[in-house]
This record gives structure tokens, sequence and C-alpha cells, in this order.
């Protein structure tokens, strides 16, 4: 069985990374990817939590775009799938994102956000469909293709105002459970043999 030690099995890794080829680092730090992903889908944080919950409001909104309302993180799954891994040292790998805006995304939920910006006084054009309503995007979208269109532009004021953004810190970048661990680590140990074995 692996050593569940975080410390002594990144240790064996660091004084192995001589023999481990990058494509080894990728696999390790792809497991530890998976761990992540695997639990944060099941919707538990870092410590195996349960995620704080949506808001009422943002959990009916999930719902009505057929989404499930348990947190999991995900709308699309962009953020989750644009986890990769990266060598950033010869002896680290470090779990890195594909996309800046999906990095900052992750940070957001890691860590939570509570701040506010004030919106200053200014105008803007919006669309009004036939019932009155102010149109969708796709709409608008559609509405720019036709010749005869269908939608009304007018101008809105908009008053100053401040606009605050509440994220709960719902931390998933981390492996410290116990089992993760072991997982991750016989992960390691089983890169590290295949290197060994390749120079034996």
């Amino acid at each position: 069985m692996a050593d569940t030690n975080p410390a002594r099995a990144f240790d064996a890794l660091s004084h192995a990374f001589d023999r481990i080829s990058s494509a080894q680092a990728r696999i390790i730090g792809e497991a530890a990817i998976a761990i992540v992903v695997t639990r944060t889908k099941a919707g538990y944080d870092a410590d195996g939590r349960l995620f704080v919950p949506y808001t009422p409001q943002y959990a009916a909104k999930r719902m009505k775009a057929g989404l499930q309302t348990r947190v999991d993180l995900a709308v699309k799954g962009h953020m989750l799938g644009a986890m990769i891994p990266e060598q950033t040292a010869p002896d680290e790998i470090t779990v890195t994102f594909s996309s800046a805006r999906e990095g900052e995304k992750a940070a957001a939920h890691n860590y939570g956000v509570n701040s506010g910006a004030s919106v200053p006084a200014h105008s803007r054009s919006v669309y009004i469909n036939k019932k009155g309503q102010r149109a969708s995007s796709d709409e608008i979208a559609r509405d720019r293709k036709r010749k005869n269109k269908q939608l009304t532009e007018r101008t809105e004021h908009v008053t100053p105002h401040s606009r605050n953004m509440r994220i709960p810190q719902r931390e998933f970048l981390d492996i410290r459970q116990p089992a993760e661990l072991e997982v991750l680590a016989n992960a390691i140990e089983e890169q590290i043999a295949q290197a060994f074995d390749q120079v034996a």
C-alpha cells in the first residue's frame, strides 16, 4: 500500500525526478486533476464537505436551464475542463489552467469573492420584441440577419448605482483527504517504479 504521507510521497518523487520523463510527470499531474474534478463534480470541497449551496435565486435559474441544483461548480464544464498539468520546475508539477479566464473563475470559487463596484450614469441601447419585452441576445442575433427588422431599438438611461458580487468560498483546488492522498501516492509510486524499470 502506498505511503499516504504527502510530504514523503512528494519527497520520493523529487528524488526520482531525474529519472522521470515529462510524459510521466504529466500523468502524475493528470491523476491529481482527476481526483479534484471527480470530487468537485460530486459536490464536495477539498475537505470532503458538501459545497456551500447556491442561493435559491441562482438554483432556480439553473433548474430552469436544465442544470442540477447541487453545487458542482459547472455550467458548461469549461472551468474544470481547462485544468492542465504543467512541469514548472525540474522537480515540480503544477496544476494550472489552459485559459486565463477559466483560471480566474476557479480562483473566485476557490477563495470566494465579496466585492462591489460603482457604476456611473450612462446610456445604452436596448432592443424590444413584439411582446414589449427586452429581447434576448439570441433574438438580437437573429434580428440582425433579417432584412425586415422585428425588434425596436431604444435608448435607456441608467442612473448611478452599485453592483455587488458575492461568491462564497468553495475550496476545491487541493488534495488533502487521506483516501485521495493514497490514490495520488499510488500514481506517484507507479511512475517512479516505471522510471526505475526503464533503466534497470
